[in-house]
């Protein structure tokens, strides 16, 4: 029952993207104007409001949710099939979307047909693995491109945990030294524990990635 239901929530998720790609294809801006029945490249800049409102959703969420109907839509419909199917869910279904929207139709079809035989069967984790892998080998050129543009948007952002704790995280750092600081702030993690520090090893890295950020030195 429960992947019966699994299956059916899907299908209705896809049902939902498509009749939010109709109210994309019924409201493109002003000057996007597609042949009949073509969906146009650009919504009107209010649709997003209203699909937001409609749902109860935040403007963000719903841009998104259009930006995910319209490529499932105009170019993986591949995607749109499975997902009808119950075959994956809406969450994978976003993740390729957000992997290859930077990608031309034919490029976009090639990927998946490299991944869409093993999708159901992937988790999350391995089926974004398996994705990076298929648009590296079908655009290689683009995928370089697109790591290069997003390093231009590299940044650290903070926030309230819902615990009332807090979160630091740095985004779109360059591979090689996101790897090195990793293995400094477990080598110091291990001097903390060392030096007598309780708490486990999570923790300890915490401790270590404060201290080293900080200038700190928390060893008993």
């Amino acid at each position: 029952l429960v992947c019966a239901f699994d299956r059916l929530e899907a299908h209705m998720a896809a049902r939902k993207l498509v009749a939010i790609a109709e109210v994309f294809r019924r409201n493109p801006e002003d000057g996007f104007e597609p042949e009949p029945g073509q969906m146009p490249q650009v919504v009107h800049e209010f649709t997003r409001d209203q699909l937001a409102l409609a749902l109860g959703e935040s403007r963000a969420a719903a841009d998104w949710l259009l930006t995910v109907a319209w490529h499932l839509a105009t170019r993986l419909g591949g995607t749109l099939g499975v997902l009808a199917d119950g075959i994956i869910t809406r969450g994978k279904a976003e993740l390729i979307v957000r992997l290859t929207q930077h990608l031309d139709s034919d490029e976009a079809a090639a990927v998946e047909a490299k991944i869409l035989g093993r999708a159901g069967r992937l988790t999350p984790g391995g089926l974004r693995s398996a994705v990076a892998r298929a648009v590296m080998e079908v655009a290689p050129d683009k995928a370089r491109q697109q790591r290069e543009t997003a390093a231009r948007f590299a940044r650290v952002e903070r926030w309230a945990e819902d615990s009332g704790n807090a979160a630091l995280m740095g985004r779109e750092l360059p591979p090689d030294e996101v790897l090195a600081a990793d293995q400094r702030i477990s080598a110091w993690a291990g001097e903390l524990r060392t030096a007598g520090l309780d708490g486990g090893m999570d923790e300890l890295r915490a401790r270590a990635f404060l201290d080293l950020v900080l200038g700190k030195d928390s060893r008993p």
